[in-house]
């Protein structure tokens, strides 16, 4: 099981993974495979920090295999568990969602398992289905326009925005950091702190094109605010 079927982050946040089973009866066995295979997309980044508890003991008994945008965890010795029938694994680890995601609706993680199916044949093996969860990074999209004449709406360019949030009574500004390819959040108190960050580059703003459009990108869900900083 992989809890809950989605989230969304900004991009730049580490998304923590859960994945959740049990161990399985091994009566009969004198071996047992147990393969957890991973595929993450492009817009997700493995931190490869897989951890794994038996019954709520952290379990160190795996291997983590990565191969680009794919890794296995490989439980060794399984067949050691076998008295722990019944009791949950839980297996967890994060991803960093990348700047890959800025172009893509969504990102995806699927998972399956592999394991020994028939006691008499220690080849032969079982696969779960795949399970996929998502995660999602948001835009807001700036359209400037005026009513002109007979109502035809006159696309207006070189309107500025910055982009803002409230948390605790804070008002915090949003910088795409293109260095560390992160969306950041800069506390800034007043109109004049605005305009200083603007000079020094520490927070983003956008400017709308001839077609009056703009956007913020990489942006989890939540509530957010428009600043116009300079009319058109």
């Amino acid at each position: 099981d992989i809890t809950g079927k989605g989230t969304a982050q900004d991009v730049g946040s580490s998304v923590s993974f859960k994945l959740t089973s049990a161990v399985p009866a091994m009566d009969g066995y004198s071996s047992y495979a147990y393969i957890v295979n991973d595929t993450l997309s492009a817009g997700l980044t493995f931190n490869n920090d897989v951890a794994v508890t038996i019954d709520g003991t952290e379990y160190t008994g795996f291997t983590v295999d990565q191969n680009g945008q794919s890794f296995t965890i490989t439980f060794n010795n399984f067949i050691d568990q076998k008295t722990n029938a019944g009791k949950d694994i839980v297996i967890t680890y994060t991803a960093t969602l990348n700047e890959g995601a800025l172009a893509t609706a969504k990102e995806t993680n699927t998972v399956n398992l592999e394991y020994s199916n028939d006691p008499n044949n220690s080849a032969s093996m079982g696969k779960t289905p795949d399970k996929t969860v998502y995660v999602y990074d948001f835009d807001i999209v700036i359209d400037k326009w005026a009513e002109g004449e007979n109502n035809a709406k006159e696309k207006l360019a070189n309107a500025k925005f910055v982009l803002y949030k409230t948390d605790n009574n804070k008002n915090l500004y949003y910088f795409y950091n293109k260095t560390d390819k992160k969306v950041q959040w800069m506390e800034l108190a007043d109109d004049a702190a605005v305009a200083a960050a603007i000079t020094a580059g520490t927070i983003t703003q956008v400017t709308t094109d001839a077609n009056g459009a703009a956007k913020f990108q990489g942006l989890d869900s939540g509530t957010y605010y428009l600043h116009e900083t300079e009319a058109p």
